[in-house]
Order: C-alpha cells, then sequence, then structure tokens
C-alpha cells in the first residue's frame, strides 16, 4: 500500500458524491483539488463544463495526463476565450516537456488566433517552450517561422532571454 492509498478511497468517495449529489458548479466554487485524480476528473467531465473543470484542478493542472489536458485546453481556448490567460497562467506554473502536444496545441491556436493578449500568451507560450530541450524548441517553431516570422521571433527572444542563450542569429536562422 501506497501513502496515497488512503486517499485514493477518499477522493473516490468524493467522485461519487459530485455525480450524485453536486448539480450546478455553483456547488463546487469552493471546491479545488492539489493533485489529479481520475475519478474526480471524469465525472467532473461528465456532468459540467470546462470551466468548471479547470476552476477544480487548476493547482495541479501539471499532474493531468496529456491527453485530458489537450482536451481541457481545447475546451478553454475554445469557449472559454475570456479565461485563456488565466488558464496559461495556471500552466505556466509547473511547465514540464511531457505536456510538449498540450504546448504546440496553445502555440498553434495563439498562432492561428492571436488576440487581445497576445503580449502575455506570447510570455506564457515562451516559458512553455523553455523547459524543453534546445533540439525540441528549434524542431517546434522552425516549421512556422516562415509564414508567422514576426510572432515567432517574438516569442524565441523570449525563450532567450528565459533561457540566457542565443537560438537565432541576425538574419533569423536558427543556431545549432
Amino acid at each position: 500500500m501506497n501513502e496515497y492509498s488512503e486517499h485514493d478511497v477518499l477522493f473516490s468517495e468524493i467522485a461519487k458524491v459530485i455525480e450524485s449529489q453536486i448539480q450546478t458548479n455553483k456547488d463546487l466554487s469552493r471546491f479545488e483539488v492539489k493533485r489529479y485524480h481520475s475519478d474526480i476528473y471524469e465525472v467532473l467531465e461528465r456532468k459540467f463544463d470546462y470551466l468548471t473543470l479547470y476552476n477544480v484542478h487548476k493547482d495541479c493542472l501539471d499532474s493531468i495526463p496529456e491527453e485530458k489536458m489537450l482536451s481541457l485546453a481545447n475546451g478553454i481556448f475554445d469557449s472559454f476565450k475570456s479565461e485563456v490567460s488565466m488558464f496559461l497562467y495556471h500552466l505556466s506554473i509547473s511547465p514540464k516537456q511531457e505536456h510538449i502536444n498540450v504546448y504546440r496545441l496553445i502555440f498553434t491556436k495563439h498562432l492561428d488566433e492571436g488576440g487581445p493578449d497576445s503580449n502575455q500568451i506570447r510570455a506564457y507560450i515562451a516559458v512553455f517552450l523553455s523547459c524543453l530541450e534546445r533540439h525540441q524548441i528549434i524542431d517546434e517553431l522552425s516549421g512556422y517561422i516562415t509564414e508567422y516570422k514576426n510572432e515567432v521571433i517574438n516569442i524565441i527572444r523570449l525563450v532567450e532571454e528565459n533561457r540566457g542563450e542565443l537560438f537565432i542569429n541576425e538574419s533569423y536562422s536558427f543556431i545549432s
């Protein structure tokens, strides 16, 4: 039995209560979890919208499996535009390489959609990219530099600042 076994039983019971007794997202307004638990997540995913799912899990986004994070990020970007910056803020607190596909999704949505918070979103994207290996950063950005030159260069400069190393030269070619 591991140290969380007794907590897993408790979390499963909480999920059952949410499933059977909680009817509105207002009933969850003070409920937050500090670590991902699949039973709770899946009940919330079935019963409530992406914003509720995010609000309950905002302090443990780094522990959510990538496939769930992809769905959550899509849902926030597509249905709750006004919450994108806060979602990215919470996600940027503990970036990790295992969420590279989530960061790619966010990056491509930002390039496609832009938006009023572009400077802030750019900064969050730079934080996400900064947790990757150098070759991963170059691989992720090189395919976009021609079509989205100014935007990608702005993000690269932020990544360079975060990491303290150069990625592109004066002619905007990647430095290997």
